[in-house]
């Protein structure tokens, strides 16, 4: 990575993924240190970035259009972007079972999103935050 790491996971398998705020997205053999795979974002994509718990697939903002997309982790094959009023997001978070994803709003709605990973249905817009979301949990059973 060229600048700051945004985010860290370790996967299944003894990889490290690492996700950039220069917008690549790299697997590492923790054994070796060697890289295995290494991609860049489309679209301006940038952090934050998320992993989903099983590390199969990796969500981020996109400043193009202003909507949150998921790619596979390892190769960068964009699974879908997430219909959602244009907006900055200021956070992910996917459930334990990686079905749902979470993401906090920042102006003009303030609102955390909540999306169905496998459609890309949109679920719910939870709204009426003060202020701009940075950060949102759900339980381990998987409730927010």
């Amino acid at each position: 990575h060229t600048g700051a790491i945004d985010r860290l996971h370790f996967a299944a398998g003894g990889e490290l993924l690492s996700a950039g705020g220069d917008g690549t997205v790299r697997a590492w053999d923790r054994g070796t240190g060697a890289e295995l795979s290494r991609w860049q974002t489309p679209d301006g994509a940038r952090g934050p970035f998320e992993f989903s718990p099983d590390g199969r697939v990796v969500t981020a903002w996109c400043a193009a259009d202003q909507r949150p997309a998921v790619w596979e982790a390892r190769t960068g094959r964009l699974v879908r972007r997430l219909d959602r009023p244009p907006g900055e997001l200021s956070g992910f978070k996917f459930s334990p079972d990686g079905a749902r994803l979470a993401a906090g709003g920042v102006y003009p709605d303030n609102a955390i999103g909540l999306w169905d990973v496998a459609t890309g249905a949109r679920l719910a817009a939870l709204e009426g935050h003060d202020n701009q979301v940075y950060d949102m949990a759900f339980s381990p059973d998987g409730a927010m």
